[in-house]
């Protein structure tokens, strides 16, 4: 059943599924094809993450221009939000009670060339996010290849990973607390080798003042939600902190990859009826039961998962054939 208030289907693919369609391999040449016609006709519909940016500007540039030109037709001009202008939405519309809908996670444009024009700049940007990745896991990678991974019951596992979900949970809190006591707070920088970024929370924070307009009423009712409920009404910011909580009790090496994954997963899980992913990240997602608590159908690539999806889309076609299939998507519905 369609989530959002939105009769046609929204998935997301991840850039494995886009790059086997592109190269017309094997075992995604049908699925292509019907990806192609569902897209056209607006049977589904199949936003763009923004790290499919990232992804793509790392590959030959034939291969990048190719492969971003093809998931820009199919996507018809649809692209996720950033995750902190989503994140910032889902809090403020928690204490507004506004409706969560289609709008809150995606946006539409009229598709350009802008990412063929600037491709070497995206490559170069790409190239700093890989090393400040890597400088940013640096210490927290080799505290845990150095530590030995015990068996841990489940419901210590739990507590754990709540544990580290109450941290993350907690720093927003404060910064809201100090938001509310001087009725503004400066926007903290991150030092990397190459640059400063904006630390997360603070971008969230500022969404929040310059584009939702939060008031000191809303403020302080977020803190109280928050306080009470952590991250259980914000999707994107409970899915990222349960799955990083689950890195570290796993004590997994975290990678450049594995970070652009958790901002894909956690942005569009909610929104979408199918999300592709790894094997890993899957694995993750079912652990966590993330994917029944969201309805979302999570596949990776696995021949059984490529059968589903084969599956599900001939059905959509199949049962959408009174309708003209060669009508393109109506980039306001």
């Amino acid at each position: 059943m369609p989530k959002l208030l939105k009769k046609e289907p929204i998935i997301c693919l991840d850039q494995f599924v886009v790059s086997g369609m592109f190269d017309n391999s094997k075992e995604w040449l049908r699925i292509k094809e019907m990806v192609e016609i569902t897209a056209k006709s607006g049977l589904a519909i199949y936003p763009m993450p923004l790290e499919h940016i990232v992804e793509t500007a790392s590959k030959f540039e034939e291969s990048a221009r190719g492969q971003h030109k093809f998931f820009r037709t199919i996507s018809n001009g649809y692209h996720f939000k950033h995750h902190a202008e989503i994140s910032a939405q889902l809090l403020v519309s928690s204490v507004r009670g506004n409706n969560i809908t289609f709008n809150t996670f995606i946006k539409h444009s009229v598709p350009n060339d802008k990412f063929e024009g600037s491709l070497n700049t995206i490559k170069q940007n790409n190239a700093k996010y890989q090393r400040m990745i890597s400088e940013g896991t640096l210490f927290i990678n080799h505290l845990r290849s150095n530590s030995k991974q015990q068996s841990i019951a489940k419901s210590v596992a739990d507590r754990m990973v709540s544990a580290v979900v109450w941290i993350n949970a907690n720093e927003l809190i404060d910064r809201m607390q100090e938001l509310v006591a001087k009725g503004g707070i400066i926007t903290r920088g991150v030092q990397f080798k190459d640059q400063e970024v904006p630390h997360y929370i603070d971008l969230i924070i500022e969404y929040l003042l310059k584009k939702n307009k939060l008031l000191t009423k809303e403020a302080i009712e977020l803190i109280k939600m928050l306080k009470k409920e952590r991250y259980n009404f914000v999707s994107t910011l409970n899915i990222r902190a349960h799955i990083e909580g689950l890195w570290s009790i796993k004590k997994r090496k975290e990678t450049s990859s594995d970070h652009i994954d958790l901002m894909r997963i956690s942005t569009a899980l909610q929104p979408a009826d199918i999300l592709f992913t790894d094997k890993a990240r899957k694995s993750d997602l079912k652990e966590l039961k993330f994917d029944v608590n969201y309805g979302t159908t999570v596949l990776s690539g696995t021949n059984e998962d490529i059968d589903y999806f084969e599956r599900f889309l001939s059905n959509l076609i199949d049962t959408n054939k009174p309708r003209k299939l060669s009508n393109p998507i109506n980039a306001k519905s």
